[in-house]
């Protein structure tokens, strides 16, 4: 028998040739086809069964560690993409199709549901009541010490209000205190109303007409401005640390289960869907051609595995993955019954053939 040391350096030297050099692309071309023709006859619940599919992949979010220094390197990245945008001279125009927005503006604009649902909570957030309650302050306050109210209501007022309200306000302050307390009072007391009332003017006025002529305005103006003039407007480091803000919002929603129970909940109502359909049939319907994504993944990591045969690595790895099925050889064969030779059936010939 071949000495099985003699053996393992062969299988080693066949091994290493297959995965290096020229003859790596046609090996992985090999498997990656035979994986593509196999997943052509297996559908997507043998091999990705719905319930403990997405079951493992909500552990593993629910499992991701989203430390300091990863997030702060996902924020690196960002900002160095934001930075890149802002040296783009071409026009928004010719980066986003006009088709294309229009069909997204068509789409939003006919969706009342969301069209009403944004109008709730922009009108019901503490911002906009903000807004309102100083715009109502403001406007009343203004009318009245500028239109002349007051000054009909006070000997000698209205020679104070032509010099404008700092005069008025430094030679009766009392007064404008006085008028302070009243119209606060009446716009806390006519707010809510007011709050509801902008609500109704918004949804009957925000048709999808005007949203679209809004959209259109938009368009128009940023259409034939640099792109880098348009994403310039924000800071890169402002974006960056925007990212790192998100990091314990995410991690909040990781802890309490939030992400895990989307991910397991989307997963499994997508390969229950899909249960039934060949996964080839599915690549191929979603636009994903194995073969060339594996290429790609090869030329990505080519650099690293010409490191790793250069470095001795592969070899190291590949080597110790056959050692130990030559070291146990001999036992191997003792164990395994020799194959006999087949013996060839032969025949008498008859008196008549002779």
């Amino acid at each position: 028998m071949t000495d099985p040391a003699q053996l393992l350096e062969a299988h080693v030297a066949f091994e290493m040739a297959r995965w290096t050099g020229d003859r790596l692309d046609e090996s992985v071309a090999e498997h990656a086809g035979a994986v593509r023709r196999w997943l052509d006859g297996v559908t997507a619940a043998e091999v990705a069964p719905a319930e403990a599919t997405a079951g493992t992949l909500g552990r593993v979010v629910a499992g991701l560690d989203l430390s300091d220094a990863l997030l702060e390197a996902v924020a690196d990245v960002v900002a160095a993409g934001h930075e890149v945008l802002t040296t783009f001279d071409a026009p928004v125009g010719e980066i986003v199709d006009g088709d294309d927005y229009d069909a997204l503006v068509g789409l939003l604009a006919d969706d009342r549901s969301v069209r009403d649902a944004v109008i709730a909570a922009v009108t019901a957030s503490k911002g906009y009541r903000k807004l309102v309650s100083h715009v109502l302050y403001q406007g009343v306050k203004g009318y009245l010490l500028t239109e002349n109210v007051v000054a009909r209501k006070l000997p000698g007022a209205s020679t104070l209000v032509k010099f404008g309200q700092k005069t008025m306000s430094a030679a009766a302050p009392n007064l404008e205190a006085s008028v302070d307390r009243r119209i606060t009072a009446f716009v806390e007391a006519n707010l809510s109303e007011t709050l509801r009332e902008s609500r109704r003017y918004l949804e009957a006025t925000l048709t999808p007409e005007l949203l679209t002529e809004m959209a259109d305005e938009v368009w128009t103006t940023l259409a034939d401005r640099p792109v880098g003039e348009i994403v310039g407007v924000a800071d890169p480091e402002g974006t960056r640390e925007v990212v790192v803000a998100l990091g314990p919002v995410v991690r909040r929603w990781r802890d309490e289960g939030v992400i895990a129970e989307v991910v397991e909940s989307v997963a499994v109502e997508a390969l229950k869907e899909h249960a039934d359909r060949s996964v080839g049939e599915l690549l191929e319907e979603w636009g994903v051609e194995l073969e060339t994504v594996v290429a790609d993944a090869v030329e990505l990591l080519r650099p690293s595995l010409e490191y790793a045969h250069a470095s001795g690595f592969l070899e190291e790895r590949i080597r110790a993955h056959l050692e130990p099925f030559y070291s146990s050889l001999p036992s191997i064969l003792e164990a395994v019954p020799a194959a006999k030779p087949s013996r060839k059936r032969t025949t008498r010939r008859t008196k008549h053939e002779s």
